[in-house]
């Protein structure tokens, strides 16, 4: 089972995803996991910009910021 921690911005929320039987997951994984599409997020490790087929570890730290459009 894999275990991080998930800061989901501007909302403010925090959660603790687990995902059984795996080691790691990539990033595409955990935005379907979130409720999420590609388009709707923008994902960051450590700082940096991850792609949607970027691998995501056991004890890694993410923020997800979701993305608004207007017209």
């Amino acid at each position: 089972m894999v275990t991080f921690r998930v800061k989901i911005v501007p909302k403010g929320i925090v959660k603790e995803v687990r995902v059984p039987d795996k080691r790691n997951i990539k990033v595409h994984e955990l935005i379907r996991i979130l409720g999420y599409t590609v388009e709707d997020v923008v994902v960051t490790k450590d700082n940096k910009v991850l792609s949607e087929y970027d691998t995501i570890n056991e004890g890694d730290e993410i923020t997800v910021f979701t993305v608004f459009s207007g017209g």
